[in-house]
């Protein structure tokens, strides 16, 4: 015998999911990410960015946690209200004078229906796509869309993040486009893992996907600095964190620095310079910035912007691999026998 059966259809469904979420994401509710631009942390939900960016999909896998922070460079706050705008609703109404910014930062994320859109200057000032899953034809249209909620004077240090969260670094520029389905993206993380657990091992560059790539430009933007611990020792200064003078190799002239943290926190995030150029960066900070440290520097005047301005600091090395040196550092007046190599900042 043949069972009756029903079917049961929500009407406004599509509408409401879009409406839903995004009064979800104005409410911080049930938020597990956030994005960073432009000085501004926005919480979102990771479903749907990952639904709306195969891209931003890998880089959320690639480093799975509770709470991912994700920094974009080169996209101003603006951009990214208008770009979760999208995500969120299916469309966004974008300004005249923002859509050359709004279309490049969307084609370097890979969001879905922006990837392969025309040149900006032959675009409707409103842009209309479906999310993911949903047919093109039975597109989502909200009525009375409302801006994201992301307060103006709202700021990194302002803003209270998960104790699990973990920051990764994107670099728009070092984005590729790839029209094949599945993407590798593993090559254009700015900042990937490298463990570093031994303390005076030696630094080897390799030319692999999963080690740190040797970036020649990184030079540009990188407001690298330099300092001199309270015992004198040679220190650099970037993105707010303090790195203490770890390894040099005197025929290439690169230096390995490691953050002042790493003894006290076990934070085993590093640089590789050469001059007063950045080639590398791995692993994340477990840790605050070091803002108070480098504002009491600043107002000593002990800051300062090349390597050659920087006097008083003593190499002297304890043990030698081949070229590379690894180093204690020590204070002008001070004998290095009566020193031990943990010294604290």
């Amino acid at each position: 015998m043949v069972q009756s059966q029903f079917s049961l259809s929500w009407d406004s469904y599509k509408s409401s999911i879009c409406n839903g979420f995004s009064a979800l994401q104005q409410n911080g509710e049930f938020v597990d990410m956030t994005i960073a631009a432009d000085g501004h942390l926005v919480k979102v939900h990771q479903v749907l960015v990952a639904l709306a960016s195969p891209y931003l999909k890998d880089l959320i896998s690639s480093a799975p946690c509770q709470h991912p922070v994700i920094f974009l460079n080169n996209v101003s706050h603006r951009t990214l209200c208008l770009l979760l705008e999208y995500i969120y609703t299916g469309e966004v109404v974008v300004p005249a004078d923002c859509l050359n910014m709004f279309v490049e930062a969307a084609k370097s994320l890979h969001i879905r229906g922006l990837e392969n859109i025309s040149s900006p200057q032959t675009l409707p000032t409103k842009l209309t796509a479906s999310l993911p899953q949903l047919d093109d034809s039975e597109m989502c249209h909200v009525t009375g869309i409302k801006r994201l909620s992301v307060p103006p004077t709202e700021s990194i240090a302002q803003v209270a993040l998960p104790s699990s969260a973990r920051k990764v670094f994107l670099k728009q520029e070092s984005v590729q486009h790839d029209q094949h389905e599945h993407h590798d993206y593993s090559d254009l993380m700015d900042d990937s893992v490298v463990h570093d657990d031994d303390d005076d091992m030696d630094f080897k560059m390799q030319d692999s996907k999963h080690s740190v790539q040797e970036r020649k430009d990184a030079s540009s933007g990188s407001n690298l600095q330099f300092t001199v611990s309270i015992r004198g020792s040679l220190q650099v200064i970037l993105n707010r964190y303090i790195y203490n003078l770890h390894s040099s190799t005197s025929r290439s002239g690169l230096r390995r620095w490691r953050c002042v943290d790493y003894r006290n926190n076990k934070c085993t995030a590093f640089l590789v310079t050469k001059g007063n150029v950045v080639l590398n960066r791995a692993n994340l900070h477990n840790h605050p910035f070091h803002d108070k440290k480098i504002l009491a520097k600043i107002e000593k005047k002990a800051v300062y912007s090349a390597i050659d301005e920087v006097e008083g600091y003593k190499e002297v090395p304890i043990e030698a691999h081949s070229d590379v040196t690894t180093l204690k550092e020590f204070p002008e007046d001070t004998d290095p026998k009566n020193n031990h190599s943990n010294v604290k900042d």
